[in-house]
């Protein structure tokens, strides 16, 4: 007999002849170290007699932890009497749960038969309560059983991960070992993270001038993580709520043979729950009855399932060799419905598909068996809606027979109007013997909406005449298309349109996979659309294709290009993957360009490379940044949620869906009175021809041809530069450098000059700045330091911003805010060598000095028009005349320069509210 006691601790233990028994009180389990079990045993004691083969035990625990599960008690007593170890009673509390469990486990042949012999022959123990639920004869059996008065699901997740781990073969000895590992990864690494906070803080103190870029990446990256998370659902952890019930398990069996069958698991529950909410969803009630099988799978006898007015219920077998279930949902809402099938389709975007409205319907049976499904379901949606379509109603049927082959019927009806939409088939699957298709598709009148409400963004159907129907046969692997359109009189809205397409009418065939476009000719306002050909489905054939004229369209797709469209193209190959060639000229119009935040892939590299020498890196930081700033400053509605819409035309999934078309020799015009917009911040005139080859994709596509700027300005808030109209002012498009294009351009201000030739991807590398008053913009004498232009900028700045007694200067912010969103009209030509520009806008009076009590607008006589002319002959002779609203007062300006010689000038200056100034200049460079 040992005996050991010291403090509140103690251990007594005996062993004689194949029996033993123990006491242990006051033993706490964080000393032992062992896994993350901790506790203190408050009372734990054992006895066993391996020869009469009995036994008994307790245990009384206190605040146990075991890999993230705790409780406030564990108590349990086992006893083993013959080949039966049971656990009669054990009781895990918790701060919100309770559970109760009790089993027995028949014990192996392989240690029943190691067993010592017995002192006397006894008769076996019987186990009459469980004669119908547990064999005590079968080497191996067991069973468990778990009562739950009340439980908490937050505190229950740990323990369902403890048994998932164990499940997949974990062991206590594997958590010392990460224990370990984790210790000496901290050890290795400690002097890496004083390291690292060094570096921290050199990159940051540099990195400075840079932040904007830093923030606009993260910006992008937010968005993408929160685009991204829409299809995924919360996770287990996010699940709360209060359950209660009881589960008994039964199952084990030792394999004699190989041939044995393999020992079958069983589960019988009976559980509810309620308040359950799992991250934005929550349900009211939960109620599940039945049995689960290794070898049957699971028999419900009921699953109910209630949340608000919907509801799930589901009664029968699933999942084993023969199924016979029912289902029903009743009330579902139709956006909770994308919320669980985008997770089970990851590789579709959801968002290709118009937003749905309305309660869902849904019953169901399933039969077969799980390698075989067969079943059928009915699908309602009442007070349905597609997009902005009503519904009148909607219904879907469907189902898998026994011979592999898919069956479905569709109908859906618009709320307004006559029409529907239609369709019906039998679909085989890959395993089916018959492999005939046959699909069937009907729209009319009013059934156009639905078909319209997937792209909101490109059209909507108003009225009209329309009949349409397809036909599929043949197989999926070679499937025949057939079908007919005819459309009469139809009214479409179209938001990249000015105005509304009507009449639009159109006959088109589909034979044999071959489609024939009879007529298509469509009005908006003065514009026609005409198309006329045939063009195969799938396979490339020698057809002449599909020829379409567009004459005086006018488009007005938001933010990208507002203006008239002229085309004649003809579109070959395939409808699938076309090919396009021919001509299309933009004109009378504008092209917005829009800031793209650099990747960050690029700004990887950027970091990486540091190739960029100091002069190059302030450069950038000079204008590129006061670029940015401006937009932003000179933007009214920036910060305003409303003013940050994406780009629904440009965005980059709309361009993956055109990555089929291939354009040929696709001859591109611009001009003539065309503009190249940056919001508030440039207006360029633009001209030229390029050429387009390859398909749709930034890497691959292949333009030839140049651009010309004939006329524009930039505004810089505080400071305004305009082209240098004796510079060629152009960018190059090669095949070689695809959408990489070269840009000469040069900018002129009052007190600099800036040049910009280089890739357009690298322009901030390829800037230099140089004072006004050289000749020839790059020349070295005349280079301007970063730090030199940056001053320029912030003396011009303060001067708008304040007055001459240093108060903010109200008046002159709010007439240059509101000046640079009046509209501008600028006109110019050649007569002879002679080169002229005209330019008005709109010019307002100081605010502050407007009577608060009257309206501004309510007398135009607030408004006067500024304008501005100039003439040029070459670079001898240059006279500009201005005339524009300065606060309170109109100030008008003379400029004129005369080249005297090769190296004098004259420039003459006359000011409405200061003297005449006549200056010359001299040059020692030609």
């Amino acid at each position: 007999m040992v005996q050991i006691r010291r403090n509140n601790l103690k251990i007594s233990a005996d062993v004689d002849d194949f029996a033993g028994s123990f006491d242990v009180a006051g033993l706490l389990l964080d000393d032992l170290e062992f896994a993350s079990l901790r506790g203190k045993v408050e009372a734990a004691s054992a006895k066993i007699d391996l020869r009469d083969r009995v036994g008994v035990g307790s245990l009384q625990l206190k605040q146990p932890r075991l890999s993230g599960i705790s409780g406030d008690s564990l108590e349990a007593d086992v006893t083993w009497a013959d080949r039966v170890v049971s656990l009669q009673r054990a009781t895990l509390k918790q701060a919100k749960s309770q559970y109760d469990a009790d089993g027995d486990y028949a014990l192996p042949d392989d240690i029943w038969n190691s067993l010592p012999s017995e002192r006397d022959e006894k008769s076996r123990i019987t186990l009459s309560s469980y004669e119908n639920e547990f064999n005590s004869d079968v080497s191996g059996a067991w069973r468990f059983r778990l009562a739950v008065p009340e439980a908490d699901i937050e505190e229950m997740l740990p323990v369902l991960r403890v048994l998932t781990d164990l499940r997949k073969g974990a062991t206590p000895e594997e958590y010392g070992r990460a224990k370990q590992a984790f210790l000496e990864g901290v050890e290795k690494t400690g002097y890496a993270i004083v390291d690292l906070a060094r570096q921290v803080d050199e990159v940051t103190t540099k990195q400075k001038s840079e932040a904007p870029v830093a923030e606009s990446a993260t910006s992008t990256d937010d968005t993408k993580e929160v685009s991204e998370t829409t299809k995924t659902l919360p996770g287990l952890q996010d699940l709360k709520g209060g359950w209660h019930g009881m589960i008994q398990a039964t199952g084990g069996g030792a394999l004699e043979t190989f041939d044995s069958p393999q020992p079958t698991e069983t589960v019988l529950f009976d559980v509810a729950g309620s308040d359950w909410q799992w991250g934005p969803y929550k349900v009211e009630r939960v109620e599940a009855q039945g049995e689960a099988s290794s070898s049957e799978g699971v028999k419900l006898t009921s699953l109910e399932v209630s949340s608000d007015a919907a509801s799930l219920s589901v009664s029968g077998a699933i999942g084993g060799s023969r199924q016979d279930a029912t289902f029903a949902v009743r009330d579902l809402p139709a956006p909770l419905l994308g919320a669980f099938v985008g997770p089970l389709m990851p590789e579709q975007d959801l968002s290709d598909f118009p937003r749905i409205g309305g309660d869902f319907l849904v019953q169901g049976h399933l039969g077969g068996s799980v390698t075989a499904p067969e079943g059928e379901f009915l699908m309602r949606l009442r007070d349905g809606k597609i997009g902005n379509v009503k519904l009148k109603s909607a219904e879907l049927s469907a189902e898998l027979n026994e011979a592999r082959r898919a069956e479905f019927e569709g109908e859906a009806v618009p709320a307004v109007g006559s029409g529907l939409v239609r369709i019906a088939g039998v679909v085989p699957l890959p395993e089916a013997n018959d492999q005939s298709l046959a699909v069937d598709w009907r729209v009319r009148e009013h059934g156009m909406t639905l078909l319209t409400a997937f792209v909101p963004e490109v059209a909507e159907w108003q009225s009209g005449s329309a009949d349409m129907s397809l036909h599929v046969r043949g197989t999926p692997a070679a499937p025949v298309y057939d079908g007919v359109m005819e459309i009469r009189k139809a009214r479409i809205l179209s938001p990249l349109l000015a105005r509304p397409i009507y009449p639009a009418n159109a006959t088109l065939r589909i034979q044999r996979n071959t489609l024939y476009v009879d007529d298509i000719e469509a009005k908006s306002a003065k514009g026609v659309v005409r198309i006329k050909g045939a063009m195969p489905l799938l396979k490339p054939s020698r057809s002449s294709g599909v020829k379409m004229t567009i004459d005086g369209l006018d488009v007005r797709a938001r933010n990208v290009y507002n203006g008239q469209l002229n085309a004649a193209m003809v579109a070959k190959g395939t409808v699938t993957a076309p090919e396009l060639s021919g001509d299309v000229r933009f004109s009378r119009g504008t092209a917005f360009v829009q800031q793209q935040p650099p990747n960050a892939d690029e700004m990887l590299n950027q970091t990486k490379s540091g190739a960029l020498s100091g002069a190059k890196r302030d450069s950038r930081g000079v204008l590129a940044g006061i670029l940015e700033r401006a937009a932003r400053a000179n933007d009214p509605n920036h910060g305003e949620a409303g003013n940050q819409t994406e780009n629904e035309l440009m965005n980059e999934k709309n361009l993956e869906k055109l990555q089929n078309l291939r354009l040929r020799g696709l001859h591109l015009s611009v001009g003539p009175e065309m503009s190249v917009v940056y919001p508030f911040v440039l207006n360029f005139g633009v001209s030229g021809e390029l050429t387009l080859d390859g398909v749709i994709d930034a890497g691959l596509l292949r333009p030839n041809g140049s651009l010309l700027f004939d006329r524009g300005d930039v505004n810089l808030v505080a400071t305004q530069i305009r082209l240098d109209r004796d510079h060629p002012n152009r960018i190059v498009f090669t095949p070689e450098q695809g959408l990489d294009p070269y840009v000469d351009i040069s900018f002129l201000g009052t007190d600099l000059r800036a040049l910009i030739q280089g890739p357009a991807s690298r322009w901030t590398d390829s800037l230099t700045l140089t004072s006004s008053a050289q000749t020839t913009p790059g020349e070295g004498d005349a280079t301007l330091s970063p730090s030199e232009a940056a001053r320029i900028f912030e003396g011009q700045l303060v001067e708008s911003l304040l007055e001459q007694d240093g108060k903010i200067a109200f008046s002159n912010l709010a007439s240059t805010t509101l000046a640079s969103l009046m509209p501008k009209i600028e006109a110019g030509g050649n007569v002879g060598k002679a080169r002229w520009r005209l330019t008005a806008a709109p010019s307002l009076p100081g605010l502050l000095s407007l009577d608060p009590d009257l309206d501004p607008f309510s007398n135009t006589g607030s408004f006067t028009l500024g304008s501005e002319a100039e003439i040029s002959f070459g670079d001898s002779l240059q006279a500009t005349l201005s005339r524009n609203l300065d606060a309170d007062e109109m100030r008008t300006e003379l400029s004129l320069m005369y080249k005297l010689t090769s190296k004098l000038r004259m420039q003459l200056k006359s000011l409405s509210a200061s003297a005449t100034r006549v200056m010359f200049e001299f040059s020692t460079k030609d």
